[in-house]
C-alpha cells in the first residue's frame, strides 16, 4: 500500500513523488476510484522535487521517505533537511544504506531518532523493512 493511501485522510495535501511514471499513473487511477482528492502525483526524481518544493518556503508537517535499496540520493539528503518537516518517517528495506543516510540526517540537522521499528515483510528471508521516526529537537 503506498502511503498516500493512509495518510491522504489526516492531511489537507499529501504529495505523491515517484520516478517511475507507471507508478504515477497507477497513484492517480487508484486515487480516482477511491475518492481521494487532495494528493498531487509528480512523476520526477525526489532530488529534483524537493529542492524546487524548498525553494517555494511551504511548509510541511510529515516527509515520509521509502527510497530503492540504495538508499537516497546523496543530493536529495540536504534537501530532506531544508523540507523542515517537524517529523520525517524513513522505511528501509536495506539497513547499511539507512545507517548511512540517519547518520548524515542526524549529524548535519537538528532531527533525532525517536523510534526504530523492524517489520519482518518477508519471513524465511534475510530481508527486513525499518521504520525509522525522525523529530525535530
Amino acid at each position: 500500500m503506498k502511503v498516500w493511501a493512509f495518510t491522504s485522510k489526516y492531511f489537507k495535501k499529501v504529495y505523491s513523488v515517484e520516478v517511475v511514471k507507471e507508478a504515477s499513473i497507477d497513484g492517480q487511477n487508484n486515487a480516482k476510484l477511491n475518492n481521494v482528492e487532495n494528493v498531487e502525483f509528480i512523476n520526477a526524481k525526489v532530488e529534483d522535487f524537493l529542492k524546487e518544493f524548498t525553494q517555494k518556503n511551504e511548509k510541511v508537517d510529515l516527509l515520509v521517505i521509502d527510497p530503492p535499496r540504495d538508499g537516497m540520493h546523496p543530493t536529495a539528503l540536504p534537501s530532506i533537511i531544508s523540507f523542515n518537516a517537524k517529523t520525517i518517517i524513513y522505511v528501509s528495506c536495506n539497513p547499511s544504506t539507512l545507517a548511512r543516510d540517519l547518520d548524515y540526517i542526524v549529524r548535519n540537522s537538528e532531527y533525532a531518532i525517536a523510534d526504530v521499528i523492524p517489520v519482518d515483510m518477508f519471513p524465511h528471508t534475510h530481508h527486513i523493512e525499518t521504520i525509522v521516526k525522525l523529530i525535530k529537537k
